[in-house]
């Protein structure tokens, strides 16, 4: 008995003292709510932005809480999440992704750009990413051609509907993945399209903070029968194998150098010139599923919130639904199709999607960010392993950057004379 009084204590004092030293070495830290100990402070995760905004209001444009033992920073200006994320002096110190359960065990070990690490390879792949996106996306006349008839469809599917109530997610949502399951192949089968479309709901679901947070904590909860967590790991597994299947074995028996046509032979194309330049490329197989599942994930994930954003908004202001019919009238008419080149001469579509996407904040925070080691900004001191959030919902509505900000008001976007605003007008900065 004596000897676990004794232990308690020297236990208890360790841990004290521990405290006690690691409290003396971090000065200088940013404001912050205070919680509770080691808990930190109570949050609602799915709408932390909304605790965010409120805290911003209160401690400012940089500000620190801290939540089960980890502290978050919350940066909440375009200023400060430039200077952070974006100069030269700091993007390589806290633009790393913090561990994750999803990049290591679905993601191959973190070979993909959305989870990974700040380092060479995330620079190398983010580079191949978007080349074979802008190849083989919409300034291809092929994408473009399959495009527009995926379009065609689309307005078929609502005008069959005869007047009908429906959700219209239920119609746009698989249009949605079969335009992403085309941008990967070329084309779409419906097994591939259904496919993205049940990694886009499973990945969806896992990714969620509060599901997400589960696995981090407790990977060894996907081994236990009979629930949730096993049942959700094992189908994002088992679809995971599937778009391999799809999208690396079936494409490469089709792959021909004379005629690429799709993204993923794209990236086959690269891998042949790095074995032919330094004999073994960088750039594997692994790391084309990471892409892939990183792009259907992020694309189809913010496409339907914006979707069904601008409808409801639409919804509520006929007038301005009015005034968009009347600009794809005159610039397009009746008897064709839109092309991408039509975007210039329709400056008032252009200003309602600016709008939705400041007003709705469809990704209220920046993806999570990380630094390694500890960092000096802001006259503060950032310690190493700081989750460190960009807060976009109180940069897109901050009266001190915007006229009336809880407004929907297209017309900040345009010039007195109805064209759209330069790139570097302030409202395209904030």
């Amino acid at each position: 008995m004596l000897f676990e009084i004794l232990l308690g204590v020297v236990t208890i004092t360790i841990f004290l003292l521990y405290g006690y030293i690691t409290k003396e070495n971090l000065k200088n830290l940013p404001p912050g709510p205070k919680g509770v100990f080691w808990f930190g402070l109570k949050i609602d995760i799915p709408n932390m932005h909304l605790d965010f905004t409120k805290w911003w209001k209160a401690f400012g444009d940089v500000f620190e809480v801290k939540i089960f033992g980890r502290r978050i920073l919350v940066l909440n200006s375009p200023e400060t999440i430039r200077k952070a994320f974006d100069s030269e002096e700091y993007k390589t110190q806290l633009n790393h992704r913090p561990p994750n359960f999803i990049g290591y065990k679905i993601c191959n070990q973190y070979k993909c750009v959305l989870l990974r690490k700040y380092d060479a390879t995330f620079i190398a792949m983010k580079k191949e990413m978007i080349h074979s996106m802008d190849t083989h996306g919409f300034q291809s006349a092929h994408f473009r051609s399959l495009a527009a008839d995926m379009m065609n469809d689309v307005v078929k599917d609502f005008t069959d509907l005869n007047g009908r109530p429906i959700d219209p997610m239920n119609v746009l949502r698989p249009s949605f993945c079969k335009m992403i399951g085309t941008l990967f192949a070329g084309s779409c089968s419906h097994r591939l399209q259904q496919h993205v479309a049940d990694f886009d709901n499973h990945g969806d679901q896992m990714i969620k903070p509060q599901i997400h947070g589960v696995y981090k904590k407790f990977p060894w909860i996907r081994w236990i029968p009979f629930q949730f967590y096993k049942r959700l790991y094992k189908l994002v597994q088992k679809i995971k194998k599937d778009l391999q299947k799809e999208l690396l074995f079936d494409l490469r028996n089709t792959y021909n150098t004379k005629d690429i046509k799709c993204m993923v032979h794209q990236l086959f194309r690269s891998q042949e010139l790095q074995a032919l330049e330094k004999g073994k490329p960088w750039l594997t197989d692994d790391h084309i599923h990471g892409i892939a599942m990183d792009l259907i994930n992020t694309s189809i994930l913010t496409t339907k919130a914006v979707m069904s954003g601008f409808i409801f908004l639409m919804l509520h202001f006929p007038e301005m639904q009015q005034k968009i019919q009347d600009e794809i009238d005159d610039v397009i008419g009746q008897d064709r199709q839109p092309e991408v080149d039509d975007r210039k001469n329709m400056p008032y579509i252009h200003a309602c999607i600016y709008e939705c996407l400041r007003y709705q904040s469809h990704l209220p925070l920046t993806a999570p960010h990380f630094n390694r080691k500890k960092v000096d900004i802001f006259k503060f001191t950032v310690p190493p392993k700081t989750i460190i959030f960009g807060n976009l919902f109180a940069c897109h509505h901050d009266e001190k950057l915007w006229d009336d900000p809880w407004t929907f008001n297209p017309e900040r976007y345009l010039t007195d004379d109805g064209q759209l605003i330069d790139k570097n007008h302030p409202n395209m900065r904030k």
